[in-house]
């Protein structure tokens, strides 16, 4: 049987299924450190967007957009893209604004976001932000952000 080097493994070379066991190094996955776009601020407790190529931005009703959750931090980030890394909560629930006119009826469904800090439940790219959980006034939802955030 061939052995691979510490150094194959953590780069991942020479991988072939596997015959027995092996360590994936989980991590907890509760926040996660995401590499901003160049020229981005994102504010604590924005809803957090990956673009197309994978650099963290604020969430917008922008087609390509994938929420991967709210930002625990504010972070600026100047140029390159990737200079600058934004912690992101990647479950719970949280309260935003919604567009619109909210009322219990809307409970248990999916919120699609408008801005970083808006959610509706329509909207033109239908990005998803949570699932509502409570309508604490009008204009505000609390959304539960576990089952969409990737």
């Amino acid at each position: 049987m061939e052995t691979r080097s510490e150094e194959e493994i953590e780069k991942g070379e020479n991988m072939a299924a596997l015959t027995g066991a092996y360590e994936a190094k989980r991590t907890v996955g509760q926040q996660k450190a995401y590499r901003m776009a160049a020229s981005t601020t994102i504010h604590k407790g924005a809803l957090v967007a990956v673009n197309s190529q994978g650099w963290a931005v604020p969430a917008s009703d922008t087609a390509g957009l994938i929420v991967v959750g709210v930002a625990a931090e504010s972070r600026t980030n100047g140029t390159p893209a990737g200079a600058t890394a934004i912690l992101v909560d990647k479950s719970g629930e949280y309260e935003y604004a919604f567009a619109g006119t909210a009322s219990q009826t809307i409970v248990g469904k999916l919120a699609l976001v408008t801005d970083d800090n808006t959610v509706n439940l329509a909207t033109t790219n239908s990005i998803a932000a949570g699932y509502v959980t409570e309508v604490p006034a009008t204009n505000r939802v609390r959304i539960r952000i576990d089952n969409v955030t990737k």
